[in-house]
């Protein structure tokens, strides 16, 4: 009777033993399959963002495309206009072709000449912008260099108040001259002194210009 109860003991055990295995593998095939299904969404994922940058790409290279067209068009045309031109107005072009600014942090200065600012440190900023490059082709280069500014000249009358100057290497195109002052007292006034020519690019009134701060 004992020896029953020990093999019936036994047998139990043993069942249990199956079952928990085989619930254990049950358990894992499941998690394997939400993982298998959870990759395959992700790469189904990855799919429609790689689609989406490709019909980007697609349609930037036809952008692109048009867009040289159009630029090829421009340069047609404006050599017809050019070649239709006298040279009077061929000098006026290339002169307005050429942009230049004197700016005290980044504020233009007005027609007399006459800037206030309220701060003890500023700036001065010289700059002379290029003509985009789709405004003119090749061919018409040396038209538009002609109406660049060559023997212009700024003159700082008070050399002592300036802090430091930057200037870009060998131009200013896209490469501005800073004039920098700091810790200026209330009541300091800088002066400039600009030549007749770059006096008609800016637009002013006068060759002389004058900033006075006022805190």
């Amino acid at each position: 009777m004992f020896n029953l109860k020990i093999k019936n003991l036994f047998y139990l055990l043993v069942v249990a033993l199956l079952i928990s295995v085989a619930g254990c593998n049950s358990s894992n095939l499941q998690s394997h399959n939400i993982e298998d299904t959870e990759l395959r969404q992700e790469i189904d994922q990855l799919k429609g963002e790689l689609e989406t940058k490709e019909n980007k790409i697609s349609a930037l290279e036809g952008s692109k495309e048009m867009l040289e067209e159009e630029i090829e068009l421009y340069h047609s045309m404006m050599d017809i206009v050019i070649n239709n031109l006298s040279q009077e107005e061929l000098d006026q072009i290339s002169k307005i072709a050429w942009n230049y600014d004197l700016l005290v942090n980044d504020k233009s200065i007005p027609s007399d000449g006459y800037l206030e600012v309220n701060e003890s440190d500023f700036e001065i900023i010289f700059r002379e912008k290029i003509p985009p490059e789709p405004l003119y082709s090749q061919e018409h280069t040396d038209l538009f260099e002609e109406g660049r500014l060559t023997d212009y000249e700024i003159i700082l009358l008070d050399e002592e108040k300036l802090h430091k100057k930057t200037a870009g290497a060998g131009t200013v195109v896209d490469a501005p001259v800073i004039y920098i002052f700091e810790d200026l007292n209330n009541g300091d006034i800088v002066e400039l002194e600009i030549t007749e020519n770059l006096k008609e690019r800016l637009e002013l009134d006068t060759q002389k210009i004058k900033i006075e701060v006022k805190k």
